[in-house]
């Protein structure tokens, strides 16, 4: 490979990469502080209007199993068609008016349920946002709509191949660990939610230790706490203890085979990585990106075989790496990856390119955290996976003590466990079919 084309290939790799924080000029110091039982991270940034405020339900995947998959968001969807404060429609127009958005995410390790806003509406946004998470009503044609609405966009996405495969593959790369389980629910967990079980989930899981709020912006301390104490401090105690996740057990070599009428094939493989606060994180993470760069090169750039081509960081609590690629030569593109598996754990990275591969990283940080939602993201996991809101830069100083013969360790012990999953025209994969 030239200079030339692996410097492209790897700037092309990073630009899928997940953002990881790092400092940024400008910002006030960090508070950490609870109201009541619910901890608080705040941060005020004087130079820009916009406010974040991100709620993090803890548990992700560890709150639900196949039957209840998808219930936290179905309580936070139905939430919007009406609370105590906010009847019916009331809800909707009151946060209309303020110009203020919310969205749901639920996420292998939390449910981030968030406010995007700016200062002067804060307050009034605030109420409508708060008064969904402790007092929604949750009457019964509210959850079932909320469920039509959910069901109609998991039927969408199915039709969609590259969703297709990236939830196939869930069940088959994360086997017996609980990402295993799809936090935003399948068609026949959703299915079977009912209106008693949400209101249920609702009243048991709905608790401020199992929760945690930042907030970035323009917007004192005192105002954030004040508004906690009128509002969410209401909700139960309760005892939940957060924890980080088992890593993602190893598993032998496997291949996983959907036949499908399309015109183009779908590979994804998932291989295990270690904890996101392990001493390997950092050579997981460089080695996974590496491999991402020379499939890019030797599957799009030089075999011409496929117009994406990338090695995917699942960056959870518990990480894990990937390889996917959508062809019409299935086999070649095997073939490929599983050289480039075994290419990266013998020769890893070059020294003379491992500062500038490295500093790509850097700017990705830095770009991430210009938002100040994607602030507020960076400060929740340093907090979460780290235990300190002081370790945002951890994941990227961890790079930079990346050596030679770590970046190969970690490559030889997670890469080879990859579980495959195909989608697409058997015929063009009889390889494989035997």
């Amino acid at each position: 490979m030239t200079s030339k084309n692996f410097l492209l290939a790897t700037l092309l790799c990073l630009a899928s990469r997940a953002p990881v924080a790092a400092q940024s000029a400008g910002d006030s110091m960090v508070s950490v502080f609870s109201v009541g039982s619910l901890k608080v991270i705040h941060q005020r940034r004087v130079t820009s209007q916009a406010v974040s405020a991100q709620l993090y339900l803890l548990g992700g995947a560890r709150q639900i199993d196949a039957r209840t998959a998808g219930i936290e968001p179905l309580v936070l969807r139905a939430a919007a068609f009406g609370s105590a404060r906010y009847q019916g429609a009331s809800s909707a127009l009151a946060l209309g008016k303020t110009g203020s958005s919310i969205a749901i995410d639920p996420e292998n390790d939390w449910t981030i349920y968030s406010l995007r806003t700016i200062r002067q509406e804060f307050d009034s946004a605030w109420m409508v946002f708060a008064d969904r998470v402790t007092d929604p009503t949750l009457e019964d044609a509210d959850v079932v709509s909320a469920r039509r609405l959910m069901l109609a966009e998991i039927v969408a996405n199915n039709d969609n191949p590259d969703d297709l495969v990236r939830r196939a593959s869930r069940p088959v790369g994360f086997a017996n660990h609980p990402y295993a389980n799809d936090p935003a629910g399948t068609d026949a967990s959703v299915r079977g939610l009912r209106p008693q079980a949400v209101r249920d989930y609702h009243r048991n899981w709905f608790l401020a230790s199992r929760m945690l709020l930042v907030v970035v912006g323009n917007v004192e301390r005192a105002t954030v706490e004040g508004l906690v104490k009128a509002t969410l401090s209401a909700l139960p105690a309760g005892n939940y203890v957060w924890a980080l996740p088992p890593p993602v057990p190893r598993a032998n070599l496997s291949l996983t085979i959907i036949p499908r009428e399309t015109a183009t094939d779908y590979i994804i493989g998932i291989f295990p990585g270690p904890v996101a606060n392990a001493r390997e994180y950092g050579a997981f993470r460089l080695s996974t990106g590496l491999l991402g760069a020379k499939l890019n090169y030797e599957i799009r750039e030089k075999a011409h075989a496929s117009y994406a081509a990338y090695a995917p960081l699942f960056d959870n609590a518990a990480t894990a790496g990937g390889l996917y690629a959508s062809t019409t030569r299935p086999e070649a593109v095997m073939q490929i990856m599983m050289e480039q598996i075994r290419e990266v754990a013998e020769r890893g990275l070059p020294s003379m390119w491992r500062p500038r591969f490295v500093s790509q990283f850097e700017i990705e940080d830095l770009l991430s955290r210009e938002t100040c939602a994607g602030q507020a993201e960076a400060l929740a996991r340093a907090l979460l996976i780290h235990g300190d809101v002081d370790a945002i830069s951890a994941p990227y100083r961890s790079l930079r003590a990346v050596s030679e013969m770590s970046l190969k360790i970690v490559a030889t012990r997670y890469f080879p466990a990859v579980q495959f999953v195909f989608i697409g025209d058997t015929s063009r994969f009889r390889q494989y079919m035997r």
